[in-house]
């Protein structure tokens, strides 16, 4: 069996059983750390493939995309994901050729955790219990507006290996409205069914995965505490 074959036979194990995601079952096999960031970028991959033709699909209805380098309302949303993300980009960021992104990105995170306060601890805590209250905590936080610690001057540090979540967001035509507190509601966009349908696959993939390698299941975490823990120097 080649690597490829192997990966693509613990995907169809992992996603054969929805409980693998959401409890009540053990998967009965390790899943290594490499495994994970594999998963993780193909399903990046295919989540950019998938953009790309609903951009097409956008522009035949005569729409266009808004989401343009620079543009970073988004970043304002608190990310989250689980630890095959996390391990994706803490590897990416480890690389000497990465360095600079990742002292950009350590720089900003003591002021973006000041700023967040005990809210990525009490997120992660209201998931992991399915906690009803969890939407609503996370509505209120993008409403305060604090920028993503891996936004530098407008532009994504770690953006080859951004979260699957970033990577689907977009607005139609303006992004005018892209802010939690815009009056006539948030911004519009264009419900392209194979990647929607794909998101929720990706994202029970992902849980599943990482359910599989810790301890801590159903964890999910804002995507720079989650990065941080893994890639800060020991002092810090």
């Amino acid at each position: 069996m080649t690597e490829d074959d192997r990966l693509a036979h613990l995907v169809e194990e992992l996603a054969s059983k929805r409980s693998y995601a959401i409890g009540g079952r053990q998967f009965p096999q390790p899943v290594s750390e490499g495994d994970a960031i594999a998963i993780a970028e193909a399903l990046a991959i295919s989540v950019d493939e998938g953009t790309s033709a609903r951009e097409h699909a956008a522009a035949e209805q005569g729409m266009s995309i808004a989401c343009h380098d620079g543009c970073n309302y988004c970043c304002e949303v608190p990310v989250m994901i689980f630890r095959p993300e996390a391990l994706a980009a803490a590897r990416w960021l480890a690389r000497p050729e990465n360095s600079t992104a990742r002292a950009r990105f350590l720089d900003n995170y003591p002021r973006w955790r000041d700023a967040i306060g005990d809210a990525p601890a009490q997120l992660s805590d209201l998931f992991a219990r399915a906690d009803p209250r969890y939407e609503e905590e996370l509505i209120a936080l993008w409403k305060k507006r604090i920028l993503c610690a891996f936004n530098h001057e407008g532009h994504c540090v770690i953006y080859p290996v951004r979260p699957i979540g970033c990577r689907n967001a977009h607005a139609l035509d303006t992004n005018d409205r892209c802010r939690p507190d815009h009056p006539k509601g948030s911004a519009e966009a264009l419900s392209f069914i194979p990647l929607d349908q794909f998101m929720l696959r990706a994202s029970s993939l992902l849980r599943a995965t990482h359910n599989a390698m810790t301890a801590e299941r159903h964890r999910l975490e804002i995507v720079c505490e989650a990065v941080h823990r893994l890639v800060a120097a020991p002092d810090q």
